[in-house]
């Protein structure tokens, strides 16, 4: 996807140079965040169409990466034996189960689909990228050289205090977050899914739900929250 896309999605690419951003704006105005989510997911499923044939994918957004963000095969092995269907659709290259490489693994996450999510409850998402924000350090000050500075002190110790003050809000967003499909994806070099990313999504039919399926594509784009 070009940054020229990424200028009418209302996301951005989270790269040392963010990409310009617009904001989604409806013909009648305000929008609510399912209908940003919605129409960000439609945008990026238009693009990659352009270039794509048809395929029984979905696209999506990362709500959260679950802990531990990547498994061992052997991990995952204990969740979906080996000889089950399950493991043989998501430890596979080019549509073929494989034998998996020894440093290989397998990640997970939560992902919010408007043709299956449409029913259930979405997390508020301004308190989930705040929470983020604060966990991974993302604004904390830099400093050229060893040791720490004033401004690193007063934002850690803010950061702390941020955090525990979240907590209780954050667990109901979280049971919110893990009603949410999971899906998996084994990969044999470490990539990174972050929450908020676009990708795309398929259900494997080794299930009588929709519960669980497998992450194919994952697009370097992202969906913009806005803090207003």
């Amino acid at each position: 996807m070009s940054q020229d896309d990424n200028k009418t999605l209302g996301i951005q690419n989270q790269t040392s140079n963010p990409a310009p951003e617009s904001t989604l704006v409806s013909s009648r105005g305000l929008v609510s965040p399912v209908e940003k989510v919605i129409s960000a997911i439609k945008a990026v499923r238009q693009s990659q169409a352009i270039n794509s044939k048809a395929a029984e994918t979905m696209i999506g957004v990362v709500l959260m990466t679950s802990p531990p963000l990547s498994l061992s095969v052997d991990s995952f092995a204990a969740i979906y034996p080996k000889d089950t269907s399950f493991f043989k659709s998501v430890v596979q290259k080019d549509g073929k189960a494989i034998n998996p490489k020894k440093d290989a693994s397998v990640i997970r996450a939560y992902c919010y689909i408007p043709e299956i999510s449409g029913c259930l409850p979405l997390p508020d998402l301004k308190k989930l990228y705040k929470f983020l924000t604060l966990w991974n350090e993302s604004e904390r000050p830099q400093i050229v050289g060893s040791g720490t500075s004033d401004l690193q002190e007063q934002y850690d110790a803010k950061r702390e205090k941020s955090i525990i003050k979240m907590y209780p809000d954050l667990y109901k967003e979280f049971k919110k977050v893990v009603m949410h499909p999971i899906f998996y994806k084994y990969v044999e070099r470490p990539i990174t899914i972050s929450p908020f990313q676009f990708v795309s999504l398929s259900f494997t039919k080794d299930f009588d739900t929709y519960h669980t399926g497998v992450i194919g594509e994952v697009y370097g784009d992202f969906l913009r929250v806005s803090q207003e």
